[in-house]
């Protein structure tokens, strides 16, 4: 090896690495697009057309539960109720919502928002094995101290 080449050889591996790491958020984002296109493809052999499902969502200011009863592909009941987060005010209100946003096709197109919105490096979501609705949904931007949410599946039953 050439004394130029030893003097390049350092340059090329420090460039080649700062490409990768910049590379970074769309491969996450593509992972997990992959993983999103796998569930999707279980929910839609497998999944139920009828059912229950409790989605519990919070952050530091508050955690509120939505409790969605699904026939036939419909909406046919829902609740939601709130508690106080550690830096919320001791006493919440459910925000308005959309009851269509935690059914399970809802919750796909939450996580398929948020790849395209985040920064998906700090997106993080895990399917059910069985159904594969999204069981877990999370964000977590290590330099923001108190951005930080969650939606996880805390009771699904299949129906008839």
């Amino acid at each position: 090896m050439s004394a130029a080449q030893r003097r390049a050889t350092p340059l090329f591996i420090l460039s080649a690495a700062l490409m990768l790491s910049a590379c970074q958020p769309l491969l996450s984002g593509l992972t997990l697009q992959g993983k999103l296109g796998r569930a999707e493809a279980v929910w839609e052999k497998q999944g139920p057309a009828s059912y229950r499902i409790q989605v519990r969502c919070g952050s530091a200011w508050g955690i509120e539960t939505y409790t969605i009863a699904v026939q036939a592909g419909r909406v046919a009941e829902n609740s939601a109720e709130c508690a106080p987060g550690p830096l919320g005010p001791p006493d919440c209100k459910v925000p308005d919502y959309r009851a269509e946003e935690y059914t399970v096709p809802g919750l796909f197109e939450q996580v398929r928002q948020q790849i395209e919105r985040l920064d998906a490096r700090y997106l993080m979501a895990s399917f059910d094995p069985t159904h594969g609705y999204p069981a877990h949904i999370s964000y977590d931007h290590p330099q923001i101290y108190d951005e930080q949410w969650a939606c996880n599946v805390v009771e699904f039953e299949a129906g008839e």
